[in-house]
């Protein structure tokens, strides 16, 4: 029987989040219920949302074609989501003059992609700071080939580090995100300022 030798930083680590846990239970912050089925789950060897997040956050790559353009892309997105059954139920037209824009800085390219689930606190600024942090930057067009791919349920946000975009007519800074669920799939603008969601996963690419 193989077994994972786990270092003494990785226990006190664990050790740690134990207590955390310990306390958001006894304060009432976390539900005792979910607590235990949760970690019911995890001693039972069963697959988990903390496995799949796991499986979230690890690395991928996606190619851009160098003749790629965004109508070509947007047609390629919708095919293959019908392909699944599940095709795009609602596309914002004010996506693709971002993906238009953002496709020449990735043409050609084979990326590095980066899916980042936070914990907790969730907010455009730690966002930013950790995908430039680690060289990733927000792009429209790498997003809309990366969604053909997601498989996993939730909200997703690429957001470029400095983003001058501004959505036409109301002042607020917005970026591309992709919702997925059972039944839909939905592309449209997120505002940024607004309060995130500890379910919502940054996405964000590097070339290779």
């Amino acid at each position: 029987m193989t077994t994972n030798v786990v270092t003494d930083e990785q226990l006190g680590a664990f050790s740690r989040r134990q207590h955390e846990l310990f306390h958001r239970v006894r304060k009432g912050a976390l539900s005792f219920e979910v607590a235990m089925a949760t970690l019911q789950q995890l001693l039972d060897g069963k697959r988990s949302g903390i496995e799949e997040r796991s499986e979230l956050n690890a690395l991928t790559t996606i190619t851009i074609p160098s003749d790629a353009t965004a109508e070509q892309l947007i047609a390629d997105a919708k095919a293959a989501l019908e392909q699944v059954g599940i095709p795009f139920t609602y596309f914002d037209d004010d996506v693709i003059s971002i993906i238009r824009r953002d496709l020449e800085l990735v043409k050609g390219k084979t990326l590095e992609v980066l899916q980042h689930c936070f914990d907790h606190d969730w907010t455009t600024v730690k966002g930013r700071v950790l995908q430039r942090g680690q060289g990733f930057e927000g792009n429209a067009a790498a997003f809309l080939v990366w969604v053909t791919q997601a498989k996993w349920k939730g909200r997703f946000v690429s957001i470029a580090y400095t983003d001058d975009r501004l959505f036409p007519g109301s002042g607020a800074l917005r970026a591309p995100y992709f919702d997925r669920d059972e039944q839909s799939r939905r592309l449209d603008l997120f505002d940024v300022d607004c309060k995130w969601s500890d379910d919502d996963v940054l996405v964000a690419f590097r070339a290779i």
